[in-house]
C-alpha cells in the first residue's frame, strides 16, 4: 500500500505522537481524529476530482469520434456536462469542509 500511496507510509509506521506532516496536512497528538478526517477527505477529494477530469477527457473525446452523429454528440455532451456539475459540486463540498474545519481549529483555539 506504501508503494502506491508514499505519503501515508507514515501513518503505517510505527505509532508515534511527534507531528507529522501527510498531503498538506499537519498531523499531531492534540487533534488527531480532526486531522486524519482532514487528511482522508482531501484524499478523497483528489481521487473524485481526478476521475472527474478523466470522465471531461473522455467527453470530449467522444465528442470528437462522433462525425456528426447527432445522438452520439448528444452523449458526448451530456458527459461533459454531468462531468462538470460533478467538479462543481467536488469543488464547493471541498470549500464547505475546509471552512468548516477552519472555523473549528480557530474555535478550540
Amino acid at each position: 500500500m506504501c508503494i502506491f500511496y508514499p505519503y501515508l507510509s507514515c501513518i503505517a509506521a510505527e505509532p508515534s505522537w511527534e507531528v507529522k506532516t501527510i498531503f498538506g496536512v499537519t498531523v499531531s497528538s492534540e487533534s488527531a481524529l480532526e486531522d486524519y478526517i482532514n487528511l482522508f477527505l482531501n484524499f478523497l477529494y483528489q481521487i473524485i476530482g481526478s476521475i472527474t477530469v478523466l470522465r471531461i477527457i473522455i467527453g470530449g473525446y467522444r465528442y470528437t469520434m462522433s462525425a456528426g452523429n447527432p445522438n452520439q454528440v448528444r452523449a458526448a455532451k451530456k458527459t461533459i456536462i454531468r462531468s462538470l456539475i460533478g467538479l462543481t459540486l467536488v469543488l464547493t463540498a471541498y470549500l464547505i469542509t475546509n471552512t468548516l474545519f477552519d472555523i473549528i481549529i480557530q474555535s478550540q483555539s
